[in-house]
């Protein structure tokens, strides 16, 4: 019978392999060069020495698509997930499992969206916990609210499935507050369900602090978004989610009842996220693009929950951070693509090339 390794040898195997890894991340210098590459092929054969480069380099080819590329920045997150649950350690697994239901609900809302604008042709992300118990075709082709209940149900996710099934009847007459509100109630579930699996844990103090700095996030993006779009303040405000951490739902209701993005910030400033604010301000000025401050606040938030993440080394808390680490990687790379694909001005995209770890 082969010899169990205790936790913490698994965490020092564990910690050894990420750090040896974030070593391999993308360099601003490299994200720079591929700006001027012609095709988003060429972009990715120049970060070939990389770890997600190797990942990629005999998967793609010079008539590499950015809905192929997409694809396959998944299937390398994917594989970082399986290379970390791999080791077998509990506790980790067990918040990693929790974690990546986030992608599961972007899926289930992504859907319902579907469903809700009657839109065809559509395409999920291949990963999270329904792509991992093979229901994520299932999930694609319901036709019907209730059939999005039935999968959840089959995946023991009850209480995303009760939610759901509150709301089919305002979904079906098209009613956008149900539209929001279900989100909203899907996603303080998700958050809830996190902060108790954290709880659990070793390093359990910190990971909850930085799990509130990430609804944190969450809120400033909802009202953000919901402003942009001019989505009418009352939905905003419904769609907003607590516990959080330094920003009070008081003091987000009333940035979610300003005009505009410029009278908003200048309400959120008034936190501590004032240097983040400032950020996510200079590219609403330059844009208002908000796949690239959805970027920027990734970014940012990344460097205020490094410091909570790191305090515990034989912890989840550094096995979360390197998942973060790998989603901004993969953000920043996708939004480079995104940029070649369409033609983006340099100037909008060279400014949030930090690196995967924030380097500047």
């Amino acid at each position: 019978m082969k010899p169990q390794l205790m936790p913490i040898t698994r965490y020092a195997f564990l910690i050894s392999a990420i750090e040896a890894k974030l070593t391999r991340s993308i360099r601003r210098d490299q994200f720079l060069s591929m700006l001027d590459k012609k095709s988003i092929y060429d972009a990715l054969v120049s970060i070939s020495d990389t770890d997600i480069g190797e990942f990629m380099r005999n998967k793609i080819s010079p008539d590499i698509t950015l809905a192929d590329a997409e694809r396959l920045l998944y299937d390398y997150l994917r594989s970082e997930i399986y290379f970390i649950k791999s080791n077998k350690i509990n506790e980790v697994n067990r918040l990693i499992d929790s974690y990546i239901l986030k992608y599961d609900l972007q899926n289930i809302c992504f859907i319902i969206r579907a469903l809700f604008y009657e839109k065809e042709n559509i395409e999920l992300m291949p990963i999270g916990l329904l792509y991992e118990r093979s229901l994520h075709e299932e999930l694609l082709h319901a036709n019907d609210f209730k059939d999005i209940v039935y999968t959840l149900r089959k995946a023991s996710l009850h209480d995303y499935a009760r939610i759901v099934s509150d709301y089919i009847e305002g979904l079906r007459s098209k009613d956008l507050s149900s539209l929001r509100s279900m989100e909203a109630d899907l996603y303080k579930i998700y958050y809830r369900t996190l902060l108790r699996t954290v709880s659990s844990v070793r390093g359990g103090v910190e990971l909850k602090r930085a799990i509130k700095k990430l609804i944190d996030e969450y809120n400033i993006m909802v009202v953000l978004r919901g402003i942009l779009s001019a989505t009418p303040k009352s939905i905003i405000v419904s769609s907003l989610i607590e516990p959080t951490m330094y920003i009070s739902l008081e003091t987000l209701i009333e940035a979610a009842e300003q005009n505009n993005a410029s009278q908003a910030l200048q309400v959120l400033a008034r936190t501590p996220y004032e240097r983040i604010i400032s950020r996510v301000n200079d590219v609403i000025v330059a844009s208002g693009n908000e796949t690239l401050i959805e970027v920027v606040l990734l970014q940012e938030f990344l460097k205020e929950i490094h410091s909570d993440l790191m305090r515990s080394l034989f912890s989840p808390q550094p096995v979360l951070d390197y998942i973060l680490n790998k989603e901004l990687e993969v953000s920043i790379l996708r939004t480079v693509l995104w940029s070649l694909w369409n033609n983006i001005p340099r100037e909008l995209i060279e400014p949030l090339l930090r690196g995967s770890k924030g380097e500047s």
